[in-house]
């Protein structure tokens, strides 16, 4: 693994290596008005500022010692970095030319003003707006600035009204070129953060980066994970504690003030797998993850359509991103009728071969609904970019092995996906994913629907390919296998996690033979920055560290894999079996990593009956999520 570039920009250094010392401690506390801090403050010689009276608003109970003891480690960080009234920090969202979403949260029920400047200080204040944190949406706070001027750096605040001294911490952001402007563009995305792994400190490296923009996509939260003292989400209530909790994490809101953010959510923002209108969800409790969702996230409310998440922008002349919802329209998944391993027969060929599974999971079924459908396909045929990225929340490379949940179980519409793209021949398509805990790069994910499956009607040979990036924080794709292999063998871990590095390139191997992932590493929180010059040449280059010391961030920020994405794919290598094994477990390891039931969370496991009963219920079932 190669550093990071010597010459990349590096902000707040000093900040982050102070908050990384009690960054775990932080952020797994309550936010706090500093008023109620005031002794604490004046005791070690720092005038705290004013803020607005109130209830300790973050869960209605005072202080902890934990909490007077942070107030002493970071006085600097807690006035600096969130805020004096704004605990959880700010955000920019949904950048277009001339507008953004603007969100924080005031610590208490008050009126906040919101100002755009184009400098740090300031003095040229070019956008004031009105807002008011209530009770009914958790004293967040979501302005839309518009009339901004283009492709320019701006700086935003909050602050209590009447009360200017009472001020957030600084944010800012880049607004986005016009249509016809051919400049350069960087910026990175990652997913996945489960806050059993904060604080996450692969944000604040990618808050280093001086990114355009960082694209935040799926499994925001863990809301049906214990975590920090929180339970299970249900209820609105328990969503937004799911949300705040998040939000305090140190390195999110280093990165959050430092660009802008585009957001999508996957499964876990309400529970493991879940899959449009579930029969087994309530009404209250969607509708409840949707509210806190929107509440707390810099995200453009759709007129026409309340909780809406798919929607497309673009940045100049270079690109044009196409984010979608790959949960909310969803048919229900084939799984409880098929609850094959391996119905296509990758792994255990003829002997695991499921027909029927396979005539079920090709049925017209539809995975983003008829409408998001057609405004993808209709927007990548209109659009005029060099480049068309779609970011969803799961992968589309075909693996075979338990393909229920992903685009390999619904294959028709893939078909019909791939087919449109082909026969309109458009090009530079380039799929953004998350969801499997690895970092991953495909040249050409249309390759196993060629050859040598060959049942894709692809004439044109229009390649898309397809980035991986992530975890931010979860169980690895390696700790999954290496956890699941260990007690199915009934070995000791240490030994299996041997076993495993000796065979993981046969791993990629198998995974170049089925899928043509050309790069795949299962052991980092990462994130993936794209570099696009002003040429139109465009690069990936998958950053990470490893879990075992992802709660700092003075160590090397490892650069995991580069992929250019204006070269043509290589062709196929050749494989070896062996690696067919590890594919086949790294790919059930993923579904049942900790935390994805209430067995798993007591670190315990189901046995394969009791396995089977509860894949009848979706709730109840004990298949890990992703």
């Amino acid at each position: 693994m190669a550093a990071h570039d010597a010459d990349a920009p590096v902000k707040n250094r000093t900040t982050s290596r102070k908050l990384s010392r009690v960054g775990r401690q932080i952020s797994i506390l309550p936010p706090m008005c500093p008023k109620h801090a005031g002794r604490a403050y004046r005791a070690i010689g720092i005038k705290p500022h004013p803020c607005p009276r109130g209830r300790f608003s973050a869960n209605n109970r005072p202080p902890t010692r934990a909490v007077w003891a942070s107030v002493f480690l970071i006085p600097i960080a807690t006035q600096t970095i969130a805020g004096a009234g704004f605990s959880l920090g700010v955000s920019a969202g949904d950048v277009t030319p001339t507008g953004a979403i603007l969100w924080t949260r005031a610590d208490d029920a008050i009126g906040v003003v919101a100002e755009v400047a184009t400098d740090a200080d300031f003095s040229a204040v070019i956008f004031r707006a009105d807002a008011e944190a209530t009770p009914d949406n958790d004293q967040t706070i979501r302005v839309t600035a518009d009339g901004l001027p283009p492709d320019t750096t701006l700086y935003y605040r909050f602050s209590a009204k009447d009360q200017p001294d009472c001020v957030s911490r600084v944010g800012q952001f880049r607004t986005a070129p016009l249509d016809g402007d051919n400049r350069a563009v960087r910026f990175a995305y990652s997913g996945d953060s489960d806050f059993r792994y904060a604080p996450f400190g692969i944000l604040g490296h990618a808050a280093r980066e001086d990114l355009d923009f960082f694209i935040w996509f799926g499994d925001t939260i863990y809301g049906d994970v214990p975590a920090g003292g929180l339970g299970r989400a249900t209820t609105l209530a328990d969503y937004r504690a799911k949300y705040r909790q998040m939000r305090s994490d140190p390195y999110l809101q280093e990165l959050a003030a430092s660009t802008a953010f585009y957001v999508g959510w996957d499964d876990h923002e309400i529970y493991n797998d879940y899959a449009g209108m579930d029969p087994d969800l309530s009404a209250e409790q969607r509708e409840a993850a949707y509210q806190a969702f929107f509440e707390y996230m810099p995200i453009r409310a759709n007129p026409a359509e309340e909780w809406r998440t798919y929607r497309q922008f673009r940045y100049g002349s270079m690109l044009e991103l196409f984010l979608l919802d790959d949960r909310q329209y969803r048919d229900q998944s084939v799984e409880d009728l098929c609850n094959a391993l391996d119905p296509y027969g990758v792994l255990l060929g003829p002997f695991g071969k499921d027909n029927d599974c396979i005539d079920l999971l090709d049925s017209p079924r539809s995975m983003l609904g008829d409408a998001q459908f057609d405004w993808l396909v209709d927007g990548l045929r209109a659009s005029e970019t060099r480049y068309r990225f779609v970011v969803e929340s799961i992968t589309m490379s075909f693996v075979g092995l338990l393909p229920y949940d992903h685009w390999d179980g619904y294959e028709a519409e893939r078909r019909r996906l791939l087919e449109a793209i082909d026969q309109s021949r458009i090009e530079n398509v380039i799929v953004l994913a998350t969801d499997i805990h690895a970092s991953a790069y495909n040249p050409d994910l249309t390759v196993p629907f060629r050859f040598p499956r060959g049942n894709y009607d692809l004439p044109n040979g229009i390649r898309v390919q397809e980035l991986v990036a992530g975890p931010i924080g979860t169980t690895s794709f390696k700790e999954a296998i290496v956890g699941v292999g260990a007690e199915f063998l009934g070995a000791p871990r240490a030994g299996f996690e041997a076993l495993f590095d000796a065979l993981e390139p046969l791993l990629l191997t198998r995974l170049r033979q089925i899928s043509n992932y050309r790069h795949f590493e299962p052991n980092r929180f990462s994130y993936v920055r794209i570099d696009i010059g002003e040429d139109g040449r465009a690069k990936a280059t998958s950053f990470g560290l490893p879990p075992s010391r992802s709660d700092v961030d003075t160590g090397e920020l490892e650069r995991v894999f580069e992929a250019d994405l204006s070269e043509p794919a290589a062709g196929l290598p050749c494989g070896l079996p062996i690696g067919v094994l590890m594919a086949g477990l790294g790919l059930a390891a993923s579904r049942t990593a900790p935390g994805r039931s209430s067995a798993a969370a007591s670190g315990t496991r189901a046995s394969a009956s009791a396995g089977a009963s509860a894949r009848r219920g979706r709730r109840g079932r004990v298949w890990a999520h992703r």
